[in-house]
């Protein structure tokens, strides 16, 4: 099984390969579907993009805010593949997630989980399509008076039911 990084932060990294062999996530063979779990309110809701969506291959311009964003909960959301660290490349090998919440209650980034889903001859082997989900953490920037760095495990530990809670972006 490969190792699946995520960055989360007010400014996160997130990975799906291991370090030593990374490998561009958007040439995985088989992959369809990339699924970010973002939690506000009560469950978990799926944020899907395929490989080459734009969202991925771009970062936003700051501030993230309504029209602005690659995905929303009670905050605004930037998604792109990015290196360990969280800069961009295209062809990186992890996924980093940064957001903006302008609020002192609560907290942001509420991340449930990262999904790559799987077709083809990678499903056939498993009997129909299949998924991974992002098992480690790379790199976390936890800001403002809610912020709770050691919630970054939630986003990653396969649990539904759990989610980071990275901080808030009040100045």
């Amino acid at each position: 099984m490969k190792n699946i990084f995520v960055g989360l932060m007010a400014i996160v990294a997130v990975a799906v390969t291991s370090a030593a062999s990374a490998v561009p996530i958007q040439g995985l063979t088989d992959l369809q579907t990339i699924t970010f779990w973002e939690r506000t309110g009560a469950g978990p809701t799926p944020n899907v993009f395929a490989p080459g969506d734009g969202a991925l291959l771009s970062v936003r311009a700051n501030p993230l805010g309504p029209g602005n964003t690659d995905l929303r909960g009670a905050e605004y959301y930037d998604v792109f593949y990015s290196n360990a660290d969280g800069v961009f490349n295209a062809n990186g090998a992890f996924l980093t997630i940064t957001a903006q919440y302008n609020a002192s209650t609560g907290g942001a980034l509420n991340i449930a989980g990262v999904q790559l889903n799987f077709t083809g001859a990678n499903a056939t082997v498993f009997g129909g399509p299949f998924s991974e989900l992002a098992n480690v953490v790379t790199h976390v920037v936890a800001l403002g008076t809610t912020a709770n760095a050691a919630s970054a495990a939630n986003a990653v530990d396969g649990v539904s039911s759990t989610h980071s809670s990275i901080g808030d972006t009040i100045l």
